[in-house]
C-alpha cells in the first residue's frame, strides 16, 4: 500500500514542501536539500512527482523525459539539477509547479512512451530527439548519450534514419558518421 504524506516543515514556505512517501514501513524523502541543487533520479522521487501529475480521475499525465530520461536510461554522464517531465498541452494543475520540476508541453504519441517500473518515460529515441532539439545539453554529453544508446542497442541507426531529414539528431549522426 502506498501512502503519500505531505508535510510543511517549520520554516518552509508554502511553495517549498517536504514530501514524504511511506512504502512498506520505510520513509523516503523527495526534496532538494538546501546544500545541493541536484535532484536524485531514484524510483522513489520519480514515483512522487508522477503522482503530482495525476488528474482528478487519478490518471498519471506526466512522462519522464529529456535529461531525466537520459539519467534513468543511464545514457551519458549528465547529472540533471532538476527533473524533466513532459505533460500534455491540455494539462492544468491548480497547485504550483514544484521547483524541482521542469515541465515540457507536448502531446506524445503512444509509441513514444514506455512504462518502466510503474512510471511513464519517453522511449530512448524520443529522449535523444528531445535533448538534441532542446539544445541545452553539451555536445560532448549528447554525443556520449547517442553513442551509448547505439552501442547498447536501445536505439538503432535505422530508427535514427527514419526521423525526418531536418531532425537535429539525424543530422548530427550523419555529420559524424555514427
Amino acid at each position: 500500500m502506498l501512502e503519500v504524506v505531505i508535510l510543511r516543515p517549520e520554516g518552509c514556505s508554502d511553495s517549498v514542501m517536504n514530501k514524504k512517501v511511506r512504502v512498506t514501513g520505510s520513509l523516503f524523502h523527495a526534496h532538494t536539500a538546501h546544500h545541493s541543487r541536484r535532484i536524485l533520479c531514484t524510483a522513489k522521487t520519480i514515483d512522487i512527482w508522477g503522482l503530482w501529475s495525476r488528474t482528478k480521475e487519478r490518471q498519471v499525465q506526466g512522462v519522464w523525459s529529456h535529461e531525466t530520461a537520459l539519467d534513468i536510461y543511464e545514457l551519458s554522464d549528465n547529472m540533471p539539477s532538476k527533473m524533466h517531465m513532459t505533460i500534455p498541452t491540455s494539462f492544468r494543475k491548480r497547485s504550483p509547479i514544484p521547483s524541482q520540476l521542469v515541465l515540457h508541453y507536448a502531446n506524445l504519441k503512444e509509441q513514444e512512451i514506455r512504462t518502466q517500473q510503474g512510471y511513464l518515460i519517453t522511449t530512448p529515441l524520443r529522449t535523444l530527439v528531445d535533448v538534441t532539439e532542446e539544445g541545452t545539453l553539451s555536445y560532448d554529453l549528447l554525443l556520449q548519450a547517442v553513442t551509448e544508446a547505439l552501442e547498447r542497442g536501445i536505439v538503432t541507426r535505422k530508427e535514427i534514419d527514419s526521423l525526418p531529414k531536418d531532425s537535429k539528431l539525424r543530422q548530427m549522426c550523419d555529420d559524424i558518421k555514427i
